[in-house]
């Protein structure tokens, strides 16, 4: 019998040992007498484990309305509860027979013959009960020990047993038969108190492992997602695509495997969208398996492939991530397209027909009937010219927003020749829009907001590999139903000590304004720009 860790239950199960062995020397009053003393004990403890029981439980469910993560610890909580409380009623229904068949004394609730040895052989053996009671505790086990799993600590604390004992001198009884047969009514009533004791202190070791799961097994953001990133969607042929994969928020304890290949139809939601937040299977949800990338930095998997052809190209695959403390494994699908073109003739702009202030412009020049060395390329405008180290590249930077002209002239055997000139609109790099998380205005997630370090500037649909600089910015914060703000102010993108605090404790209801956003453009300007959020 495994032993429970209360020390009031220790006692009262070893006081219940001594008394069965007593019983094959002697039933005595006494014996009897200290049997109705230990079930009273027994339901005592009983009492005291199901309050625990009940706490925990409410725990994990006030656990699951701030984070969702905690939705399936919480059903499996459930379950293990409604188990437990439908065998403890079956196990009451025995001990009630008993007492009905032995009878009771009015005047103190006591069995009118606690001694009697019929009533559990016939109740119990002969019409199956006993039978039934172990088919119920070992079912029971095994359903908590497929929750569990092959946690050793856990499942040395179920103490549900219904094994049959070894052979004594030739004699095989079964575990009915052992417990059961030829035993005094009080001993039997004892013996069915203290299984449901059993049943009280195996869910309790359950409650407590969904509980440790609940603090243990998340990583230290709450939101998820899988990205392929690369430095830009259009790439000129011959030229090698490289893109980063890798998990939003990510951790270096997430540890990625990517696994690329068409995406199987468990990578979709109803709606036909990808399942950023993951997807919980035994394999990749995809069709096929293409590659697998296994090498990562700070959770990063960096991709690249030759490009061949032109026209438009697909990366897609899910990224695996295992549990450092589980061993859980969830999936991440992404899924991202890119163009491979052609340079475009004379001079084309790679990325628009427009010249931004204070970065790269790259363009291509060249001239039908000469050759790349024969061309040269000046520009009429502020600014510069220069070339990138490849035949016929050139990068563009202007220094106002102006129109620009780009000449092109060709090295002859009559001397240098005007071939032709391209028109250019001059224009500042825009504004870009601050994020905090995926959220740019509206609504965020209060787990996603939780789990934010900072925030940094995107602009979103702009072709060109800029960098922005967050110099400093003001955070507002009101908490639901409350009026009293809180207002901090912060250098750099990544917050202060006193607005991660504020982070952390963010909940449903509560509004974040980030103003005075000082962002520090490529092109030297400095521009403002304001955030503002409310949390669900």
């Amino acid at each position: 019998m495994s032993i429970p860790k209360e020390p009031r239950q220790q006692m009262i199960n070893l006081m219940y040992l001594f008394l069965t062995a007593m019983l094959a020397l002697n039933v005595s009053a006494e014996i009897l007498n200290a049997f109705s003393l230990v079930n009273e004990g027994l339901e005592v403890s009983i009492g005291a484990i199901t309050d625990k029981n009940d706490g925990l439980l409410r725990a994990l469910e006030e656990k699951k309305q701030d984070d969702k993560t905690a939705e399936d610890e919480y059903l499996a909580a459930v379950r293990v509860h409604k188990l437990t409380t439908e065998a403890i009623k079956q196990i009451q229904s025995y001990i009630d027979k008993i007492y009905e068949e032995v009878g009771v004394v009015e005047e103190t609730g006591e069995l009118n013959n606690p001694g009697n040895l019929e009533i559990s052989t016939n109740f119990m053996v002969n019409k199956g009960h006993g039978e039934e009671l172990k088919n119920l505790i070992l079912s029971t086990r095994d359903s908590f020990r497929n929750i569990v799993g092959d946690n050793p600590a856990v499942v040395n604390n179920l103490t549900l047993r219904a094994e049959d004992p070894p052979a004594k001198e030739g004699e095989k009884k079964d575990w009915v038969e052992y417990n059961f047969y030829g035993i005094p009514a009080i001993a039997a009533v004892t013996l069915l108190t203290k299984i449901k004791t059993d049943f009280n202190s195996s869910e309790s070791a359950v409650l407590e492992f969904l509980s440790s799961r609940v603090n243990a097994s998340k990583f230290t953001f709450d939101v998820l997602t899988g990205r392929a990133i690369s430095n830009k969607n259009i790439v000129n042929l011959g030229e090698t695509y490289r893109a980063d994969i890798f998990v939003s928020a990510t951790s270096q304890s997430a540890a990625p495997k990517v696994y690329l290949g068409p995406l199987s139809a468990e990578a979709y939601d109803a709606s036909g969208s990808l399942k950023r937040q993951g997807v919980k299977l035994d394999k990749p949800p995809l069709k096929r398996i293409d590659k697998v990338i296994e090498d990562s930095e700070n959770g990063i998997v960096q991709y690249e492939v030759k490009t061949t052809s032109e026209g438009p190209k697909v990366i897609s695959g899910v990224i695996e991530v295992k549990n450092p403390n589980t061993g859980e494994v969830t999936y991440y699908p992404f899924k991202e397209e890119y163009l491979v073109a052609k340079s475009m003739a004379v001079v084309s702009p790679e990325k628009m027909n427009v010249f931004y202030v204070g970065v790269d412009n790259p363009v291509s020049v060249s001239a039908p009937g000469y050759q790349h060395s024969q061309i040269t390329a000046k520009i009429k405008g502020p600014g510069t010219i220069t070339p990138r180290g490849e035949a016929g590249k050139y990068n563009v930077k202007i220094t106002k927003a102006v129109p620009i002209e780009v000449e092109v002239y060709a090295k002859t055997d009559e001397g240098t020749r005007f071939i032709g000139k391209a028109k250019f609109r001059g224009k500042n790099i825009p504004t870009p829009d601050v994020f905090l998380g995926n959220a740019k205005g509206g609504g965020i997630r209060a787990s996603e907001a939780r789990a934010q370090s900072g925030i940094y500037a995107l602009a979103e649909g702009f072709d060109f590999d800029v960098r922005f600089k967050i110099k400093s910015f003001e955070i507002t914060y009101k908490k639901a139903r409350q009026n009293n703000l809180i207002t901090e102010k912060n250098n750099g993108p990544k917050f202060n000590d006193k607005i991660t605090r504020i982070m952390r404790n963010v909940g449903p209801g509560d509004r974040l304004w980030f103003d005075d956003i000082k962002v520090a453009m490529p092109d030297g300007r400095t521009v403002p720009v304001n955030l503002s959020l409310k949390v669900f």
